[in-house]
């Protein structure tokens, strides 16, 4: 028998994520990717320029947001978040929601840089 492997293609489809993923849509909805879920159950926001920090922790302060897991990912609904970063200005009006490489300082602070999106998404028709 002789198959021909390179007949068949692969049509539109997700791409995998192998490291640490913030994808933020413009409606709030965040969703951790690769990112353990131990010791996070809220996570608060700060911004600095284009740089985004997220302090995840077990117990809740005035300002934080809870997470849940779901399936392979870390999620949650913060509105909040997503209107005090400049989301529109780094990844466009055409553009619903963007992957970020997640960089990891400690165990529970990460930071992404909004300059720098990965992959940028237009909303589904």
């Amino acid at each position: 028998m002789n198959f021909d492997f390179t007949k068949i293609l692969k049509r539109g489809g997700g791409r995998i994520i192998t490291t640490p993923t913030i994808h933020i849509c413009k409606n709030g909805e965040l969703y951790f990717y690769c990112v353990e879920a131990k010791n996070k159950e809220y996570f608060r926001a700060a911004v600095d320029g284009s740089k985004v920090g997220l302090e995840f922790s077990l117990k809740p302060y005035g300002n934080s947001f809870s997470i849940r897991e779901k399936q392979s990912a870390l999620t949650s609904h913060a509105k909040s978040v997503v209107r005090a970063i400049p989301l529109t200005k780094y990844i466009g009006t055409d553009f619903y929601s963007a992957n970020f490489a997640l960089h990891q300082e400690n165990d529970n602070l990460y930071w992404f840089d909004l300059a720098e999106p990965i992959v940028k998404y237009k909303r589904k028709k």
